[in-house]
């Protein structure tokens, strides 16, 4: 990579987030599960907090004002209980779901954290074919995955 893709790269990172969510689902089954016989568990009924699991997703987005708004997926915030960010400098942050288009698949996040960087925008329309590109994400909270072309 040359020197001037590693500078670019390095502006935008800080500027990208890991988006982590948690779902809190139930489960249908209530009563009695004929398989406990054989795990060892006898308790005849089980109730609805036995049957609670917690979902949890990963994903991307990027910080795009000074006030902490975040833009990623919508499928990634879409109907979830909570939602966190890792910023990249590995500080965890609580989001709140601003609004979401399902149908564009765009969601806004919002931190209340001071000293975010967001990214600097281009103007898509003075972008020509053959331009370098880099497609940059964070959406297995490793260290930012990037791809650029033109």
């Amino acid at each position: 990579m040359s020197e001037e893709r590693r500078k670019r790269v390095a502006g935008v990172i800080p500027s990208v987030v890991s988006v982590k969510t948690s779902k809190r689902v139930q489960r249908r089954q209530y009563g009695l599960d004929p398989f406990d016989f054989f795990r060892g568990n006898f308790r005849q009924f089980r109730g609805p907090a036995d049957e609670a699991l917690v979902q949890n997703s990963l994903g991307s987005g990027v910080i795009v004002t000074n006030e902490g708004h975040i833009i990623t997926n919508n499928h990634v915030v879409d109907h979830v209980d909570e939602i966190e960010v890792v910023l990249s400098d590995g500080r965890t942050e609580k989001a709140r779901l601003i609004g979401a288009d399902a149908q564009l698949d765009l969601a806004v996040l919002k931190v209340d954290e001071p000293g975010v960087k967001p990214l600097k925008l281009g103007d898509s329309d003075e972008m020509q074919a053959g331009e370098f590109v880099l497609a940059v994400g964070n959406p297995f909270a490793f260290d930012a995955a990037v791809t650029d072309g033109s």
